[in-house]
């Protein structure tokens, strides 16, 4: 597969991956408010532990990328990161509120909508 391709792939996942954690930590942010005030500490702890897996991930990709000599396999720690924000506030939201198509739907729509703002603002010259 080609380099210049390869990063364009990167780049757009990893673009829909943040537009996605943002719609997801948004609506995580807005439970928290709305939460009784001895809930919100649970719910933060809740999230951190979530993201344990995702520290994990990190490591061991720049672990990988440092003893096989491949510093390039880094680049995807770009899609890691958004990826793994995104399983953090999902699982942490999916324990409150059971998932249906209505939601995710709403959650896909917005996540477009986002994506397609900053690739705009990207070609504008942003």
């Amino acid at each position: 597969m080609d380099t210049p391709l390869l990063i364009h792939i990167i780049v757009f996942l990893a673009t829909l991956l943040w537009c996605h954690a943002a719609v997801t930590a948004w609506e995580w942010l807005g439970k928290l408010r709305s939460a009784v005030h001895s809930d919100k500490v649970g719910q933060v702890v809740n999230l951190l532990g979530a993201m344990v897996p995702v520290v994990i991930t990190y490591i061991f990709v720049v672990f990988a990328g440092a003893i096989l000599g491949l510093p390039s396999i880094v680049a995807f720690l770009a899609v890691v990161v958004p990826g793994g924000l995104v399983y953090a506030f999902r699982v942490d939201l999916g324990e409150e509120t059971p998932s249906t198509p209505t939601l995710e739907r709403r959650r896909t729509l917005l996540t477009i909508a986002l994506a397609m703002l900053v690739f705009m603002w990207r070609e504008l010259g942003g």
